[in-house]
């Protein structure tokens, strides 16, 4: 029975039933109609048997205090400290969890803009957290700042001329930088108290002057000015990463002071399409070991007054015959003498693709006879040399598809991707016919750069890297007959009896598409035979050094496997007793 404890208000179910949970009474005291499992408002309810505790609370509702499962306190009743979960990548546009327990938090590790309660500015280092029903975020980042046409009102002096944040920036790195736009333009002091760096972003143009007294370094774009002076300066003037581009006839770099060099670091030069003034004595165009860059001043290019049309007559360096005056007008020196010194050599066919089919040994069957080949298609896609000589990428794409077929041209089983294949058993049909199985590939275009031994990307082995197909045959096997040789002491011979010759003491056999043979014949009084297909002609024998005639007669023999031919049979006009004489059939 069950006990009640009204001063604790705890009841005890003493029931043995697993799974039995707590009910609600008919009425609000413990006498009409009260059963073990009821309990009223503010009590608990044990079940002894599967360790489970429950409380009914004011709004007559079950918790469950203590689960089934291990006899622990659900997660869901316990507000606790926060609790990593993990990562979350913000840009998938899924919260980090479909079930989360309040204090669960997450570290973005991906920025993004999943929307979660409301906030969807998330970036990398903030959390996110579950504060049940809604997420909260603690903002572990800061974002960064871009200032356009901020205004500066500081009186001090220094500043007093100060408009805005480009002008402080001036003031602050000192007077040698000035310039007329400003759009997407950084400066930064390059740290060598020489010189200034302007970093260009998304290549600008600038319409006025660029003043750079203690010189400029120009990085990370293509700078372009347009201006009728576009840049004053008493030191170097730098392209280490970018590109000074000057760009109409009236541009200038102009030196107010003792001269300066024009100078760049890397392959990425100086556009000079008009004039170099100053009145300095040392404006040149170097690298930064003082050695003259190539094409970067206009003077420098081929310009003759030579008839367009006038050719070479022989080849000449990289130049080949029959170059005109029109195709190296306006080339500059330096390319010139690339071309005349170092001749370009394009990229070529290293080793062209090619297909070998394996698995078939040249031989001669016997007609009738059956053959199985198993065979394996091996395929290369061949080999583009670069033109320093240097291995390029493979001439054409790997193999698609293999088809193969038997002798006849018969496609056996269904074409696939796979190389090897194991043909249907063909037989031998006639004689002195060569069979071959044989197998044809398809394959993809050929894919990945090649170049000349200057480095340029080339085109002049495109065509040949289209896709296409190859085949290639097995070694033959031949269908021949027998001829067969022997002694015998009667007078003819049936074709069983042609076919036997071979088994007996002096006997032997050959496949052969001739007559003609050399052997030393023994017999026991019997007659010499020698047989052969008829197709191959009438013989003539030699024995012992004299030509004999033997009598001939036709006999249609049938071979091992089948196969029935025309056979002319010879033999010794006389039976024989002779021990390993020397015959000779032509």
């Amino acid at each position: 029975m069950t006990k009640i404890l009204k001063k604790a208000r705890f009841v005890l179910n003493r029931s043995t039933v697993t799974g039995e949970v707590p009910t609600i009474p008919p009425n609000e005291d413990h006498t009409l109609g009260w059963i073990n499992t009821d309990i009223y408002k503010g009590e608990f309810f044990v079940n002894t048997t599967d360790n489970r505790l429950w409380y009914r609370n004011d709004s007559d509702e079950f918790v469950e205090i203590v689960a089934l499962s291990g006899g622990t306190i659900p997660e869901k009743y316990l507000d606790g400290p926060m609790t990593y979960q993990g990562t979350w990548d913000a840009s998938s546009g899924q919260p980090p969890s479909t079930s989360p327990r309040k204090g669960y938090f997450y570290v973005v590790t991906v920025s993004g803009n999943t929307d979660l309660s409301g906030e969807s500015d998330w970036q990398i280092g903030d959390y996110a957290v579950y504060n049940d029903p809604d997420w909260d975020k603690i903002d572990n980042s800061e974002p960064i700042m871009v200032a356009e046409n901020v205004l500066y009102t500081n009186t001090d002096t220094e500043f007093s001329a100060v408009a805005n944040v480009k002008d402080a920036l001036n003031v602050v790195l000192g007077t040698s930088n000035t310039y007329t736009e400003s759009t997407n333009i950084d400066i930064v002091d390059s740290g060598t108290g020489h010189d200034k760096t302007i970093a260009v972003i998304d290549n600008p143009t600038f319409s006025g002057l660029v003043t750079a007294n203690l010189g400029l370094n120009v990085s990370g774009g293509n700078l372009t000015t347009t201006g009728t002076n576009d840049i004053v300066s008493s030191n170097d003037v730098k392209a280490t990463s970018g590109r000074y581009t000057f760009n109409t006839a009236s541009n200038y770099m102009t030196n107010n002071g003792s001269g300066f060099n024009v100078w760049n670091t890397n392959t990425s030069l100086f556009s000079i399409d008009s004039t170099l003034a100053g009145t300095g004595d040392r404006i040149v165009v170097t690298d930064s070991s003082g050695k003259l860059k190539a094409g970067t001043v206009p003077a420098g290019t081929y310009d003759t007054t030579l008839a367009t049309t006038l050719a070479m007559p022989t080849p000449v360096g990289g130049f080949t015959a029959g170059t005109t005056v029109a195709n190296v007008k306006g080339m500059t020196y330096i390319a010139m003498f690339d071309d005349l010194l170092f001749p370009t050599v394009l990229a070529y066919v290293g080793s062209n693709r090619s297909l070998v089919l394996n698995g078939v040994t040249t031989s001669v069957y016997e007609v009738g006879r059956t053959h199985t080949a198993v065979v394996s298609a091996a395929f290369n896609q061949g080999l583009i040399k670069n033109g320093d000589d240097s291995n390029g990428p493979a001439l054409v794409g790997p193999a698609t598809l293999y088809t193969f077929k038997l002798p006849g041209g018969t496609v056996d089983g269904t074409p696939s991707s796979t190389s090897t294949h194991t043909f249907a058993s063909f037989t031998i049909a006639a004689p002195g016919t060569t069979y071959t199985w044989s197998v044809t590939t398809d394959y993809s275009i050929g894919t990945g750069a090649y170049y000349s031994n200057k480095g340029v990307a080339g085109t002049n082995l495109d065509g040949q890297r289209v896709s296409g197909s190859v085949s290639d045959n097995s070694n033959g096997i031949t269908g021949q007959n027998r001829r067969y040789w022997g002694t015998n002491a009667g007078t003819t011979l049936s074709s069983a009896q042609v076919v036997a010759l071979q088994s007996g003491t002096y006997g032997g056999t050959d496949l052969t598409a001739s007559r003609a043979k050399s052997y030393s014949q023994s017999a026991d009084n019997e007659y010499f035979y020698y047989c052969y297909p008829k197709r191959f002609g009438t013989a003539t024998f030699v024995v012992g050094g004299l030509t004999v005639t033997w009598p001939q007669s036709e006999v249609s023999v049938t071979g091992a496997f089948g196969y029935t031919e025309v056979y002319y049979v010879y033999r010794t006009a006389d039976p024989q007793n002779a021990s390993g004489a020397g015959i000779v059939v032509s």
